[in-house]
């Protein structure tokens, strides 16, 4: 027997892991603001051989395509009527233009590395490589953020921060990850077990964010564990359009670089005062 939801216009869907209660834990898995149908069956769905999917609805209110999301696990569907935040981090007042975000998108503590993205991708990916890589095919066939476009920066629909974290939420650009090199006091650090910087308010010390190291990943492989990176929402301005600014970092110093963008790297949102 099957239990279906229907979304209505403007209404949010996210879907959490849940307890033995039903209660919703930990990150949110998936989101989405399309109109859609939850559906929960007992056997699993011809479809997709999972027992919970969400589907994309036609005006009529019947499902089409593919599922957008599907799992065999135990998750909790949550509904709203209006356009609210997901899985909205806490912030902290570092005393700069905008409010930074207190753990990376994706983890559940601020020591957390969470997800890796591609760079103006909105989902993680299990490989992160030209082959998997959305806006473009290879470093030399760019499809979006190019000169065809000058798109010099990401647009709404491919940030991450808001489309995943909340509509108030942003990747940070260049000039905001500098503001926070040269704005704040960096300490490396441990805390919980993982290393980083304690970046801290320089008219309060009692403000701070943790950044943890990362690494990067390329392909399946997380590699340069004692580095972190974080990127940025601006593109590399130049013949090619195949880097990303990032924000780079060792225990002896930091810096913002230039990398590709089929590289998986984290992501810290923050968010206008």
């Amino acid at each position: 027997m099957l239990m279906c939801l229907l979304n209505i216009s403007a209404q949010v869907v996210a879907v959490y892991s849940s307890d033995v209660n039903g209660k919703p834990t930990g990150a949110c898995l998936f989101t989405t603001r399309d109109n859609v149908k939850v559906v929960v069956s007992k056997t699993a769905d011809a479809q997709s051989s999972k027992f919970f999917n969400i589907y994309k609805v036609d005006a009529d209110g019947n499902a089409v395509g593919a599922p957008l999301y599907s799992t065999n696990e135990r998750v909790q569907a949550i509904y709203a009527q209006k356009d609210i935040e997901i899985n909205a981090a806490d912030y902290v007042d570092l005393g700069l233009s905008v409010n930074w975000a207190t753990k990376n998108i994706g983890a559940n503590e601020p020591t957390d590395v969470g997800s890796y993205f591609m760079w103006g991708m909105v989902k993680e990916m299990e490989s992160c490589s030209w082959q998997t890589y959305e806006l473009g095919n290879n470093q030399n066939d760019i499809i979006k953020y190019c000169e065809e476009d000058e798109n010099t920066a990401l647009k709404m629909a491919d940030d991450a921060a808001y489309k995943l974290v909340g509509s108030s939420w942003r990747i940070p650009t260049t000039a905001q990850i500098n503001e926070l090199i040269t704005g704040c006091n960096w300490t490396w650090t441990t805390m919980g077990g993982t290393s980083g910087y304690k970046v801290s308010s320089k008219t309060d010390a009692t403000k701070y964010i943790f950044l943890p190291v990362t690494g990067g990943k390329a392909g399946t492989t997380v590699g340069e564990a004692e580095k972190g990176y974080y990127w940025t929402k601006n593109l590399v301005m130049d013949d090619l359009y195949y880097n990303a600014y990032a924000l780079s970092f060792t225990s002896s110093g930091k810096e913002v670089v230039e990398k590709m963008r089929n590289l998986g790297f984290c992501i810290r949102p923050v968010r206008a005062k």
